[in-house]
């Protein structure tokens, strides 16, 4: 009898406001939840028992206590969870443990009318948890091992048991107010939008094209000429990645040439050629500025490339194959102009290149130095 004596008057103390219901409309209902339904929400306003749609309620917030301690400090947050040797606590900057031997009084953190009187309770374990609702906690305090003071929120016509001796009445105020929960402002939330080139720092794009394959082989040694041409195009791909830089865009770039493979018939032997030249540049990018979706820009680089040119030759006479490497490294350069514009999420172009490679191996020395590349390229750029 003492223990539901205990719950019933610190429920209407303390918990006289437990939830505060914000509306759609930006109304709010102040009471305690009896039941949660899929359609409603019923709760009790003090006065009466109403029932509110789900449909036009915003948000359901649990309403703040505020601690005062024996040392004179004070914690506010929301009642998680009681036992009969603490109060957990959520607070602004986490989750506090607070002993119930160092609580002197509990007050709702909600504004009050009036100076409400205080209510000394023994060191009776009160606990009253509830959940009716998911989306809230319903908390009454218990009271700490020694008594200590309760302030109600509400300062009228609660029922609370008289002592049989008068009480002594005093006043007891809040040791600091902080805005409520449902006043704070909302937190901001930013939501991710596509970076503006302008605003980019990085890139990164990949590329896809053909190019002119200037490669000549001297195959004079098997009965053919000194300037065989080793196919006339292939397939180019690469990517890159850079960074803005001094207004431009400064990075590295990584590109493969392939060599389609060719057949070539002379008067003692048949030659099937085939290859590839990789290159490493380090290299740069000018954006011209342009006030329509597309812009044009400038590219350069330079740097090593390795050029390796497979070949077999087929004996007329005695119809045997054999299979021959050639391989070169030698320094490369590039130039390039070309458009690109916004489509959805990437940036989209193509550009026109034009690539110097000087080939000093003996057998590829009448090799063309120059060669045309069109690329096809797709861009990302991010912060």
């Amino acid at each position: 009898m003492r223990r539901l004596a205990a719950v019933l008057l610190f429920a209407c103390c303390v918990c006289a406001r437990a939830e505060t219901i914000v509306l759609n409309d930006g109304k709010t209902v102040a009471g305690s939840l009896v039941s949660s339904g899929e359609m409603t929400v019923r709760v009790n306003t003090g006065g009466q028992t109403i029932d509110i749609a789900r449909s036009q309620i915003k948000s359901i917030e649990p309403d703040r206590y505020l601690f005062t301690l024996s040392d004179g400090s004070s914690v506010s947050g929301v009642i998680k969870d009681i036992d009969e040797q603490s109060f957990r606590v959520g607070t602004a900057s986490g989750e506090r443990l607070l002993p119930r031997s160092l609580v002197v009084s509990v007050s709702s953190f909600m504004p009050v009318a009036a100076a409400p009187a205080e209510q000394s309770v023994s060191s009776q374990t009160v606990t009253a948890l509830s959940t009716a609702a998911p989306s809230a906690v319903v908390c009454s305090t218990c009271v700490a091992q020694s008594s200590f003071t309760v302030v109600p929120a509400v300062a009228a016509q609660t029922p609370v048991m008289q002592p049989a001796a008068p009480a002594q009445v005093a006043v007891s105020q809040p040791a600091a107010q902080e805005p409520s929960p449902q006043n704070e402002p909302a937190a901001e939330t930013t939501t991710a939008a596509p970076v503006s080139a302008a605003a980019a720092k990085k890139m990164f794009s990949v590329q896809l094209g053909a190019w002119q394959a200037p490669l000549k082989l001297d195959l004079t040694a098997h009965g053919g000429p000194n300037d065989a041409g080793i196919g006339s195009a292939g397939v180019a791909y690469g990517a890159k990645y850079m960074f803005r830089k001094f207004g431009m865009w400064l990075g590295a770039e990584l590109n493969f040439y392939s060599i389609a493979s060719k057949t070539q018939s002379f008067a003692s032997s048949d030659v099937k050629t085939s290859g590839e030249v990789v290159s490493l540049s380090v290299s740069g990018l000018y954006d011209l500025p342009s006030a329509k979706w597309y812009h044009p820009y400038f590219s350069g680089g330079a740097g090593v490339s390795s050029t390796k040119v497979n070949y077999n030759v087929t004996d007329n006479a005695t119809q045997e194959t054999k299979g021959y490497s050639v391989s070169a490294q030698q320094p490369v350069l590039y130039a390039g102009a070309g458009l690109e514009g916004a489509v959805r999420d990437a940036i989209v172009g193509a550009e026109l290149r034009c690539n110097y490679i000087s080939q000093s191996e003996s057998m590829l020395s009448n090799s063309r130095p120059l060669f045309i590349s069109l690329l096809l390229r797709m861009t990302w750029k991010f912060r």
